[in-house]
């Protein structure tokens, strides 16, 4: 059962607010409670993260990603942490953030085809646990998270290129460059 399957750039659905706030487009909030209603029921208990669905209504698999998470928590979540509707406030959010945190504690990859995709989740899961979750989190895993940022300070400082003033994507590279800077801070 469930919402059907989703597939990658619907979580980009979520930023609304910076449609609205340009006067670009205005949403119903009948429209607005249906799209949080739908990214409600597609949440991964076991996880907290949102992902595209694989498969058929019989048996979905939930491709669980923190990209997709990170753009979903804007429709759930303001830029303070704050539910943005109490009829769809945020769920699970000790796992999504214990998830998050077995996320980061990852290594730099050798591979630099992955390179480029840890750097973007390690962004993406610094900002969601200090931005977004940080109030939602239990003492334990606040001190988790604590340790956590020190381990990946100290992976990102390995990026850094001080003849620069900035930070490579990737650890072969001699010179830093904007996405390798720009995921960094």
């Amino acid at each position: 059962g469930g919402p059907g399957a989703y597939g990658l750039g619907v979580s980009e659905l979520a930023y609304i607010d910076i449609l609205e706030r340009n006067d670009l487009y205005l949403f119903s909030d009948a429209w607005k409670d249906a799209l949080r209603q739908w990214f409600y029921e597609t949440q991964d208990p076991a996880t907290g993260f949102w992902g595209y669905r694989i498969g058929n209504s019989g048996r979905w698999r939930q491709n669980a990603s923190l990209n997709t998470t990170w753009h979903v928590l804007h429709l759930v979540l303001d830029e303070k942490g704050e539910n943005r509707s109490a009829t769809y406030p945020l769920r699970y959010a000790g796992a999504l953030g214990r998830s998050i945190l077995e996320s980061l504690d990852t290594p730099i990859p050798d591979d630099p085809k992955k390179q480029h995709g840890w750097s973007l989740r390690q962004s993406q899961g610094a900002r969601t646990i200090t931005k977004l979750l940080w109030a939602h989190l239990s003492d334990p895993e606040k001190e988790q998270a604590r340790t956590a940022m020190r381990a990946l300070l100290a992976s990102r400082y390995r990026l850094f290129r001080p003849t620069d003033g900035g930070f490579a994507m990737y650890t072969s590279a001699p010179q830093s460059d904007v996405d390798g800077t720009g995921t960094a801070i």
